[in-house]
């Protein structure tokens, strides 16, 4: 077992009380990614939402786990030995011989010792290759008079490939027997989510490749079926049996992958669940997730009863009111990166009383959507030692993490008439001056529909006047400006400086106009 951080021993702690507990505390449940000297802050902050104190904190790098596999609704029988070669096309044709000629006790021992392997196999099983073995079973239980057996065969063979007809020789009955399983099917088919260990890297479920199973899970019909994974040292697997209800695995290391997730997809949110309960004792209250971006922190409930994910926007409730208690949410401010997306898929919406408020405080979240990028097109006067132009500027900004931002730039101007250098004899050349810079920004913005940012930049541009001075300009550039969004609404208006030099040349700049935030 892997052993916690030093960091986390507090939190351990915390997940020990709580275990020793009586079953009737309600365990409200806080798990936050500020370390354990956030645990006071995260505490404070529930409560002040919730009116409910927290019984466990648990800072992420507890939660990196879990140390063992859990699983729900699925039982796992995993190979625990060294990859094996199996020719399983020729194995399954002895044992069709075996199943016409009506040996059937050699037939089952074969499919026994076959289906035992098959975990171990050294290379993916197809799909059909394993309805056949299960077809197989199901003929043999079916001579030896065990229909019910047959039947549970005959619907885990089309559970694994629902394409898969039959064998050609067999009775009559036996191919009724299968197409009875496929008339069976339900239309509400349970989803298998496997949250995979970090040495998992690609997984096949009965022989066919399957993406994100953790966070989207696999819809599969109830029954046996081959999980098979490659690692760094070789293919390993394991017969997963899954129930008519959704099914979930947690290998040991995947904790960090959930944690990720945050409880954002069905099987994120049926995934943190799992480990809280299994290997923390939260069993009974509401789960709180806290993402810290320095003193700020975005928040999101996952109520007890399984209802929706919900996250903190708007005021706190006001408690004098009377009434209920209020909903779980929060003033605090989501994250860059889409904390507060809703979920995909999953539970229906929780009842009209338990979702928040959808109040603006969050001065980059107008109408509830989280504003990173800024577009302005803005027009102003550049000064390029000698000349003088009118500019046309075009911005783009990002922000990164905190007030951390970078972008690009690119300002278009236009001069008056200017006489060109040439090869001594030639005439002049007269005409006007178009000039090109463009660089890349890094700088800090402050959040707000008052936002202030400073920043410097690399720029470059070509000297069409190559003649007299090197056809290339190279400089850097001191940035400023302020952006104001009126309403918190994605319009932006803005006033930009700039000061730097450009080769060996002064160059400065100021200019205004307007753009978006999105």
């Amino acid at each position: 077992m892997r052993s916690l951080p030093r960091r986390g021993l507090t939190a351990a702690l915390l997940v020990a009380a709580v275990c020793l507990a009586p079953a009737v505390v309600r365990a409200d449940i806080v798990i936050h990614d500020g370390g354990v000297t956030k645990d006071r802050d995260a505490v404070e902050r529930v409560e002040a939402r919730t009116g409910n104190r927290p019984t466990l904190v648990l800072s992420s790098d507890v939660l990196s786990g879990p140390s063992r596999q859990l699983t729900r609704d699925v039982q796992v029988e995993r190979c625990e030995g060294d990859p094996v070669s199996l020719d399983v096309p020729a194995r399954t044709e002895e044992i069709v011989e075996f199943v016409l000629s009506f040996e059937l006790d050699k037939a089952m021992d074969g499919l026994r010792l076959i289906q035992t392997l098959l975990p171990c196999s050294e290379a993916p099983v197809a799909a059909r290759d394993l309805a056949r073995l299960a077809f197989l079973v199901g003929a043999v239980r079916f001579d030896q008079g065990d229909e019910e057996a047959a039947a549970a065969a005959m619907a885990e063979a089309v559970a694994q490939d629902a394409t898969y007809e039959g064998e050609r020789g067999f009775p009559k009955a036996h191919e009724d027997l299968l197409a009875a399983a496929k008339a069976a099917v339900s239309e509400d088919l349970p989803r298998l989510f496997a949250w995979l260990g970090p040495s998992m890297n690609e997984a096949f479920l009965d022989g066919v490749k399957i993406e994100f199973p953790g966070q989207e899970g696999v819809v599969i019909g109830a029954g046996r079926h081959l999980l098979q994974y490659w690692t760094p040292h070789g293919l390993k697997g394991a017969w997963v049996q899954v129930s008519d209800e959704d099914g979930i695995i947690l290998w040991p290391g995947s904790g960090r992958a959930l944690w990720a997730d945050g409880g954002r997809s069905p099987g994120g949110r049926l995934g943190m669940r799992l480990a809280l309960q299994e290997e923390f004792g939260g069993r009974e209250g509401d789960v709180h997730v806290l993402h810290y971006r320095g003193r700020r922190a975005a928040g999101a409930t996952y109520p007890s009863d399984g209802s929706e994910r919900v996250s903190w926007k708007g005021p706190p409730p006001d408690r004098t009111a009377g009434g209920d208690d209020p909903p779980k949410g929060g003033d605090d401010e989501p994250p860059k990166g889409g904390d507060d997306e809703p979920p995909k898929g999953g539970d229906d919406g929780p009842p009209p009383d338990r979702r928040p408020a959808r109040q603006q405080t969050d001065p980059e979240q107008a109408d509830g959507k989280l504003r990173r990028f800024r577009v302005a097109v803005t027009f102003g006067y550049q000064f390029n030692e000698p000349f003088s132009y009118a500019m046309l500027g075009v911005d783009f900004h990002a922000v990164l993490i905190g007030p951390l931002q970078v972008g690009a730039f690119l300002r278009p101007s236009y001069g008056g008439q200017a006489d060109f250098p040439v090869p001594e004899g030639d005439d002049p050349v007269s005409g006007p001056v178009f000039f090109l810079p463009f660089g890349l920004h890094v700088g800090v913005r402050k959040d707000g529909w008052l936002s202030p940012w400073v920043g410097g930049a690399f720029q470059y541009a070509y000297n069409r006047d190559g003649l007299r001075a090197a056809p290339s300009l190279i400089g850097f550039a001191a940035q400023g400006g302020l952006d104001i969004s009126p309403n918190d609404s994605p319009l932006v208006l803005r006033v930009t400086g700039e000061v730097g030099l450009l080769g060996l040349h002064f160059n400065a700049r100021i200019h205004g106009g307007v753009g978006v935030r999105f």
